[in-house]
């Protein structure tokens, strides 16, 4: 494997992996202010 394929892969890798976290985070934010609300109903 060359030099370049493999820092792509890792630069990938680490991408989906903080994509991951931003989204899990983000979602646990959601969750955080729709929760009242549904709470209120």
């Amino acid at each position: 494997m060359s030099k370049v394929q493999m820092s792509t892969e890792r630069f990938e890798r680490a991408f989906f992996d903080n994509l991951e976290i931003e989204l899990e985070r983000s979602t646990q934010n959601l969750n955080q202010k729709i929760e009242p609300v549904f709470s209120a109903l």
